[in-house]
């Protein structure tokens, strides 16, 4: 873990997690989740999404064409922040493909942070493959696609960090899934999270592990 430009005396209003579909985001989202932080109020409890955040059902034209569509997109995403921001004193949400979109949204944002979780590549290919394939066989063309569709999206996450320069806490999600000890007291200082409910750390624990299979808590 490493945290980039973090000011450890001011408290964080929003939270963005940052990764890319297959990378470990949900394990993130989850552990914030248990942690009581606000990630949504319509939660896809496979994943840990907030399904207010995803009305672009997944769509990358939407992003890469850059069309009216988007435009309403962002408009309504303007929104729902200011409707964050008013309820909540912490709330974060979690979209894999918020790297398309973030930096039309980061002035909305109020003192947000972001969490940066990277996976290796060949096993994001190996998990998206599964989804879409099932129990057919995926040929090599598929695999590079997988493989540079998630490092389109690092690559965009990369130059809003180097853009913006906001706090960030960058993540692996192997050296998580050995150590969540320590991911999880790294995560607790970065988002100055307190609580004497020792249990709730306990649960963040347990709550990591590579056979989890799904992210329902």
């Amino acid at each position: 873990m490493y945290v980039f430009s973090s000011d450890s005396e001011k408290h964080p209003s929003s939270i963005c997690i940052l990764g890319c579909p297959r990378g470990g985001t949900s394990m993130v989202s989850g552990v914030l989740r248990i942690l009581d932080v606000s990630m949504g109020e319509n939660i896809d409890l496979d994943n840990n999404e907030d399904i207010d955040f995803l009305t672009h059902k997944g769509n990358r034209k939407i992003f890469r064409n850059r069309s009216n569509e988007y435009d309403q997109y962002i408009n309504n995403l303007q929104k729902l922040i200011e409707t964050r921001n008013n309820a909540n004193n912490l709330w974060g949400w979690k979209d894999p493909l918020s790297g398309y979109y973030i930096q039309d949204i980061y002035e909305y944002l109020q003192s947000p942070i972001f969490i940066f979780i990277t996976r290796d590549l060949v096993a994001i290919a190996e998990r998206e493959a599964k989804e879409e394939f099932k129990e057919q066989s995926t040929n090599a063309d598929s695999y590079l696609a997988y493989i540079d569709n998630a490092l389109e999206i690092y690559k965009l996450e990369l130059d809003f960090i180097v853009r913006n320069k906001p706090p960030t806490m960058f993540v692996s999600y192997e050296k998580s899934i050995l150590n969540p000890t320590n991911f999880v007291l790294e995560l607790i200082k970065f988002i100055n999270y307190s609580s004497d409910d020792n249990s709730k750390i306990e649960a963040a624990l347990n709550y990591i592990k590579p056979a989890r299979g799904t992210a329902k808590i």
